[in-house]
C-alpha cells in the first residue's frame, strides 16, 4: 500500500482499465473499392482526411483517376462518372477531385454530385 491506501494490483487495475476506456473503437469498415455514384459527401469526409490519407488508399478505393495533373508541389487526381438509368428516370453527374502535396498526402478534395430525376 502506498500512502493514499491503494495496492499495487488496484493501482495497476485502474491504469489498465484507464487505458481501455481511452483506447478508440476503429472497427468502421473501409470497403476496399468505392463507386463513385454512391459517394456521399460524408463518405468523402470520413475517407479523405487532409493531411492523412494516402494516395496509394485513394487508388485503392477508387482505381486509377480519370485524368491528372500537376501545379507546383500539389498533384490533382480527377475522378468523373456520369450515369443514365433509363428504367427509372435517373441519371447524373459526379466529380471528384483529390489534391496530394509531395508527400502523397491529402492535402484537399472537391466532391461535385448533381443527380437528376426525370419526373413524368
Amino acid at each position: 500500500m502506498n500512502s493514499h491506501g491503494w495496492s499495487l494490483s488496484s493501482m495497476l487495475l485502474l491504469l489498465l482499465l484507464a487505458g481501455c476506456a481511452t483506447t478508440t473503437n476503429n472497427n468502421t469498415q473501409v470497403p476496399t473499392r468505392y463507386t463513385l455514384q454512391d459517394l456521399t459527401p460524408a463518405d468523402a469526409e470520413r475517407l479523405l482526411v487532409r493531411g492523412r490519407t494516402q494516395q496509394h488508399q485513394v487508388q485503392q478505393w477508387f482505381g486509377q483517376p480519370s485524368g491528372l495533373s500537376k501545379s507546383g508541389e500539389h498533384t490533382y487526381w480527377n475522378y468523373t462518372y456520369s450515369y443514365h438509368q433509363e428504367s427509372n428516370g435517373r441519371s447524373g453527374l459526379v466529380i471528384l477531385t483529390v489534391v496530394f502535396d509531395k508527400n502523397l498526402l491529402v492535402v484537399d478534395y472537391d466532391l461535385q454530385s448533381n443527380r437528376y430525376q426525370q419526373n413524368n
